[in-house]
């Protein structure tokens, strides 16, 4: 009996391969090993602390039943060390004060995705002075740079405050590879190109640049600038439709 393939089978399967294939040059496009020993941390968890802010805020306004991993990964990646309740089995003490009068909150699932990062090496359970603490291990900080990497963007203010932010940066050579990263994130940052490592854009992103140049460690290599007055002041307005 003759087997017919159903039209379309075999193109699907083609377009399938060419995305995958698009999706693993995107990848390569932003990202390098990391080496989170080269990290200055107390520079990289400011850009975490808005996120956390805003976690929390739900949290205290029941929008969030119980936080998945990426959530829990970006609260320990801020700084945060999360201790183990009493009162609440697995529930970090830095939540239970929001938690512990809504029935609503699902701890057991926040247990379960506790014990998933612990299997996964993104987290640590150890004991200090007579109590149980969750940390982020290396792995951890790793996953959730990579997690901050792919949707950190520059914030348009209400108000433009008329001034504009130079990136100026002189990566050796050897490090050509990091040097194309370090070019893609400012283009989907949304900077204009002035020179092949002269970058501008209108409005404040110093965290966002700082926590790049850390990720790379190439914070010796680019220098951010605030400038008031610049040449090509109205085409640069009409590229960023500035009024």
């Amino acid at each position: 009996m003759a087997i017919h393939r159903k039209k379309g089978m075999k193109i699907y399967g083609k377009k399938r391969k060419k995305l995958g294939r698009r999706r693993k040059d995107n990848y390569k496009k932003y990202t390098a090993k990391l080496k989170p020993d080269n990290i200055d941390w107390s520079k990289v968890e400011k850009i975490y602390i808005k996120e956390r802010e805003a976690f929390l805020k739900n949290q205290r306004e029941e929008r969030i039943l119980s936080p998945y991993s990426r959530e829990i990964l970006t609260l320990l990646a801020s700084g945060a060390v999360l201790g183990m309740s009493l009162m609440i089995p697995a529930l970090p003490v830095a939540l239970a004060s929001l938690v512990i009068k809504k029935e609503r909150f699902n701890s057991r699932y926040f247990s379960q995705t506790i014990g998933r990062l612990k299997k996964q090496k993104l987290v640590e359970i150890v004991e200090e002075n007579g109590q149980t603490l969750v940390r982020i291990t290396q792995e951890g900080k790793v996953r959730a740079l990579r997690y901050k990497l792919g949707e950190i963007t520059v914030k348009k203010p209400k108000v433009w405050d008329r001034k504009w932010r130079i990136v100026i940066f002189d990566i050796p050579e050897k490090y050509k590879r990091v040097r194309e990263i370090f070019r893609n994130h400012l283009k989907a940052l949304g900077f204009y190109m002035v020179q092949k490592s002269v970058w501008l854009h209108p409005y404040p992103c110093f965290d966002e640049i700082e926590f790049i140049r850390q990720i790379y460690d190439v914070g010796i290599n680019v220098t951010y600038l605030v400038a008031e007055q610049i040449e090509g002041v109205k085409d640069l307005k009409q590229h960023f439709s500035l009024k």
